[in-house]
């Protein structure tokens, strides 16, 4: 199994995006209104993606279950209960990826990456992340 993470499909869109603009804008000699209105807003909006993005990004962090017999350790930070809650077999700590935003669930992906994934990648947006305006169809 590799160790390296999945490919970000918000990433290649934006970079997809990116070359599409560097490729095309310079080409259009004899722009529109329209085109220029584009040529100036296409880095902005790109920008302000990359910003929003970028504080929510996933973070690795452990979380540990304890059993019945060290509950009442779980919050000592005496080295010599943690290591007896490290060789407890009962005792579980899994690794896993959540939001690094403050105030974002314990998941990954967090709620408001995956409305703007969607957002992007023209998905439909998670049915709870809906307004309820929008989910009388």
């Amino acid at each position: 199994m590799s160790d390296s993470p999945a490919p970000d499909p918000v990433a290649a869109y934006l970079s997809e995006v990116r070359k599409r603009a560097a490729r095309l804008l310079p080409l259009n000699r004899k722009p529109s209104l329209l085109a220029e209105e584009v040529a100036q807003d296409v880095p902005r909006l790109l920008a302000g993606y990359d910003a929003l993005l970028a504080r929510h990004k996933p973070t690795g962090c452990s979380r540990t279950r304890v059993c019945a017999t060290h509950e009442s350790w779980a919050t000592s930070r005496i080295v010599g209960d943690i290591t007896a809650r490290a060789a407890c077999p009962e005792c579980v700590t899994d690794e896993h990826a959540r939001c690094w935003q403050a105030g974002c669930p314990d998941e990954w992906p967090c709620p408001d990456y995956e409305a703007i994934s969607a957002a992007l990648l023209s998905e439909p947006a998670p049915r709870e992340l809906l307004g309820k305006e929008d989910t009388d169809g």
